[in-house]
């Protein structure tokens, strides 16, 4: 057989079942043809064949993000970066952003603020922008609260009397809004925020595709479509970027339940190996920084214990659809009881579809105990955790919860319970560079330098699992990616020379030197 590419002089590990090594690999039409020494792979070469010398590089298969926002990704990268030291940095961010608008009429938009991270301890306000007078709207880095500057507030209709389920408008001891808004009370801004376009959207996906390849990264997880924007309009845009060959990435889609049905009876003759629509995503508790994940036990320094989002008659009702058809299900759940409430429907709709066979995903995993993990075992579910929050928000939620609320980002129980954890980053709230998350996961050290759960450490060649097979195995696609085997897609992650014996620190400081998708070189450092 002969070879369109040769890759030749690198260490190859293929992390398929026996762990093989190789020193070159052939590829032809896109797929993994061969693979071997550097004599019996050059041996493939024909006139035509291109030959590309790794120089002992380490090749891994292509990093794949099991949890990511393409479309908010790439609006972060374009919008004003709040991910600063503090408010005033912020403030002085967002007047230099406005001065370089056309009018005062023209949004100046933010993403990204932390308060943890500010030297005023404390989230931003209306009145820190209220010299502004082009309307101010910043996402908080969790993308589940923003604070809006008082022209935004009015333009909305937001006043004293406004209400607002499933969500907060934050007020001050006199009733005044602050401009901070909570969850659901987002949409009043979101309504009147200027209208995303196709063409706007299009040109977020090309900004977050360039980020993501150069990473590293050859296959995403976007987790939900509709979370944006509307979904059909989402879709479209993947479509055509995809199409015009401006999206090199590969999408495994969820889309949110409320509009998964119909989404499905529309388009599930679309999927294909660059554009496949997965499992329903659904919501059942909130975050660990806002105190709305639901614990079994109460919050620190409080009686709280957050909220579940359904009843578990509800959350029954909202996933039947998936069960009776055999399309997979993605939950959000972040506290032990939110977990333990999606197990509790997992398990009654199994007894009812017992031939089902897709495969059931929880979205961030991240308080757990034993007790849940079995029940994770013997139930198929997959653990998504976020290995990148252990040093990035491992502080803040050390802050909220107490040590023995339970298992925190339980990564070394994930692979003892043989839950095929699946790294991913939740892009853009954590980095998505998967090294920063392989990095975390082996040394579970904190921005402040405190190590958190010690005995959850894993190793570099778990942390590399994570981010490939196991993230293949999360959206049913293992048996064309995720390893380099003869047959699967060539989709190749390349890496400096010894990569494989990198401390954690390493892993933290290296860079990707190409990444590759059918074979071609779409990203290489310089």
């Amino acid at each position: 057989m002969t070879a369109d590419i040769i890759y030749y002089n690198g260490e190859i590990h293929t992390f398929d079942h026996d762990e093989k090594i190789f020193e070159a690999i052939a590829i032809k039409n896109g797929k993994i043809s061969a693979l071997g020494s550097n004599k019996l792979i050059q041996s493939q070469q024909e006139s035509n064949t291109r030959l590309v010398n790794l120089k002992n590089q380490t090749v891994l298969p292509g990093f794949i993000d099991a949890h990511l926002h393409i479309f908010p990704l790439g609006v972060s990268l374009s919008h004003v970066n709040c991910q600063m030291d503090s408010i005033e940095q912020v403030v002085k961010a967002v007047e230099k952003e406005a001065a370089n608008c056309k009018n005062e009429d023209e949004w100046v938009i933010g993403w990204g603020f932390d308060e943890s991270n500010y030297k005023e301890n404390r989230k931003p306000t209306k009145w820190d922008f209220a010299h502004i007078n082009n309307p101010v709207y910043i996402t908080r880095y969790c993308l589940h609260e923003a604070v809006c500057n008082e022209r935004v507030l009015k333009k909305a209709g937001i006043t004293t009397s406004t209400m607002i389920d499933n969500g907060m408008i934050e007020r001050n001891e006199h009733g005044e809004a602050t401009g901070l808004l909570i969850e659901s009370a987002m949409t009043f801004a979101e309504a009147i925020l200027p209208v995303n376009t196709e063409e706007s959207m299009k040109s977020a996906v090309k900004l977050a595709n360039d980020y993501i390849v150069s990473r590293g990264i050859t296959s995403i997880h976007d987790a939900g479509l509709g979370f944006f924007e509307d979904p059909y309009k989402e879709f479209k845009v993947l479509g055509d970027v995809i199409r015009n060959r401006e999206l090199n990435v590969r999408m495994y889609v969820m889309v949110l339940a409320e509009y998964y049905k119909a989404f499905m009876k529309k388009y599930s003759s679309v999927a294909s190996e660059k554009l496949k629509i997965g499992a329903m995503k659904l919501f059942a508790d909130g975050t660990l920084s806002g105190r709305n994940a639901a614990l079994s036990v109460p919050y620190k320094g409080s009686d709280e214990q957050g909220l579940l989002v359904y009843t578990h008659a509800k959350l029954q009702e909202q996933m039947e659809f998936v069960f009776e058809t055999n399309y997979p299900v993605a939950v959000h759940a972040i506290g032990d009881a939110a977990i333990a409430q999606v197990l509790d429907v997992y398990e009654t709709l199994n007894n009812l579809y017992p031939e089902r066979t897709a495969r059931n995903r929880i979205e961030h995993t991240t308080i757990t105990n034993n007790v849940l993990l079995k029940r994770m075992k013997r139930l198929g579910v997959t653990a998504i955790p976020q290995p990148e929050f252990l040093y990035s928000a491992g502080d803040k939620h050390m802050n909220v919860i107490e040590k023995e609320t339970g298992k925190y980002i339980a990564l070394k129980s994930f692979f003892d319970y043989d839950l095929h954890p699946a790294g991913s980053s939740d892009g853009p709230v954590a980095d998505c560079n998967p090294l920063l998350g392989m990095s975390a996961a082996m040394k579970r050290q904190t921005k402040g330098g405190t190590v958190i759960y010690e005995e959850e450490k894993i190793s570099l060649k778990e942390a590399v699992r994570m981010y490939t097979i196991n993230a293949a195995y999360a959206a049913e696609e293992e048996h064309f990616k995720g390893s380099i085997e003869i047959g699967k897609v060539a989709d190749l992650t390349v890496l400096p020379e010894g990569f494989m014996t990198y401390t954690a620190d390493e892993v933290k400081g290296a860079n990707v030197r190409m990444t590759i998708i059918e074979g071609e070189i779409v990203y290489q450092s310089t």
